[in-house]
């Protein structure tokens, strides 16, 4: 059985993301985060597959809920990637999991949501 990081090929790894995290920078006097910055921590080169769509109800509206896999070749990530984002095509995903696929140490796969 072949596994997914053997199904891709150099040539699929042609979308560019960017991986980061919102950095609190002020706090008001209740120890509140009233402002944060944007720290990059990777550039990278993605392959990208389309997990699901659908629509979800919220609050007396629609929205689109579009769930994707993003697969990066293999790197030290040296931050932890609660509360991360992938910036993929002028919009902003929620990293919901990052897992070595079969601890090959040649590709991340990404797990990544995006509501609107």
């Amino acid at each position: 059985m072949s596994s997914k990081y053997l199904e891709l090929k150099p040539h699929d790894f042609r979308y560019p993301i960017k991986i980061f995290k919102y950095v609190t920078t002020e706090v008001n006097q209740n120890n509140i985060p009233i402002d944060s910055k944007e720290k990059l921590t990777i550039k990278a080169r993605a392959a990208i597959r389309n997990t699901s769509g659908k629509e979800i109800e919220i609050a007396d509206g629609v929205s689109l809920e579009n769930k994707k896999r993003f697969y990066i070749r293999y790197r030290k990530i040296g931050f932890s990637t609660q509360n991360a984002k992938i910036e993929y095509n002028g919009s902003i995903y929620d990293i919901k999991s990052i897992s070595d696929v079969e601890e090959a140490h040649k590709v991340f796969e990404i797990v990544a949501e995006l509501i609107e």
